[in-house]
């Protein structure tokens, strides 16, 4: 069962959320014993303090339970340690509610599924299924190895899920075969720079495994990476840069500008020689 405990000081905030709550099968209470939470953990099943108060945002700390805090532009609290503000409840679903909890959980979210792809974020468990694909022939021609050290590399993307996911709500994804539920690359939206105003941009990137390319995966995976972007994240442009041998990309590139417009897809060319550093993750 979905539920929400209402640690509300005004009580008149949020009736258009708890109406559509009402309607998506959600139940209300006003609180739960440490024992009905530990339950509700052991269950996995989503359960969501709503607070207006630093009193309701310490009851869900000290029940680890998932909190979304109610902060209004003009309000007398701010919130931190939360794991998510909103200024209008009204404005959110149950779907919302959903994702909010996953993060707390460390559930990784479904980006996109396309006809024959899963999008998600990535787990630590998918990090040797990546080091594979990084061994396939020329799979580094143009973008850059896997660090050697493996530990620190787990390290680096176990900050990397819970930074950049959290706070962002993007980054480099998983991409997955429906059919198979195999790994077969990496697709998603990394800070970069742009190289000729130095001003920081968002480069959309996607990779498919040796076996699976010259199926036009990379091209799903890219165009579901932007559609995110754009629908979604609400983005209003994206760089990708792109080595000018890297003929794979380059058609890749004039696919998405088709759909999307060359003014929401800026791609510019690497000088030859160059090579993309690996960027923080």
């Amino acid at each position: 069962m979905k539920t929400v405990i209402r640690k509300m000081q005004d009580q008149t905030v949020g009736q258009g959320l708890w109406k559509t709550l009402a309607r998506e099968g959600w139940q209300f209470c006003e609180g739960l014993t440490r024992e009905e939470s530990d339950g509700y953990s052991r269950r996995q099943e989503p359960c969501l303090v709503i607070t207006d108060s630093p009193e309701g945002a310490e009851y869900a700390r000290g029940r680890d339970l998932t909190c979304l805090a109610y902060e209004p532009l003009d309000g007398p609290f701010r919130f931190y340690g939360v794991d998510m503000v909103a200024q209008d409840l009204d404005e959110l679903n149950g779907e919302f509610l959903n994702l909010v909890w996953k993060r707390h959980c460390g559930i990784p979210w479904r980006i996109a599924v396309t006809k024959r792809l899963i999008l998600r974020e990535s787990v630590l468990e998918d990090l040797d299924e990546f080091y594979s694909l990084y061994q396939g022939e020329g799979m580094t021609d143009y973008i850059p190895d896997m660090p050697q050290d493996r530990e620190q590399e787990r390290r680096d993307m176990a900050h990397y899920i819970k930074q950049v996911y959290g706070l962002y709500n993007y980054g480099l994804w998983t991409v997955v075969e429906r059919m198979s539920g195999q790994v077969v690359g990496r697709a998603g939206l990394e800070h970069s720079q742009d190289p000729e105003s130095g001003e920081p941009v968002l480069e959309l990137g996607y990779l498919i495994g040796r076996p699976w390319q010259r199926q036009g995966y990379g091209t799903e995976a890219a165009v579901a990476s932007a559609s995110y972007a754009f629908r979604t994240a609400g983005i209003d442009k994206l760089y990708l840069f792109i080595h000018p041998g890297n003929e794979a990309s380059l058609r890749v590139s004039e696919r998405l500008t088709d759909i999307f417009g060359k003014n929401k897809i800026r791609v510019i060319l690497l000088a030859p020689e160059k090579k993309p550093e690996k960027k923080t993750r």
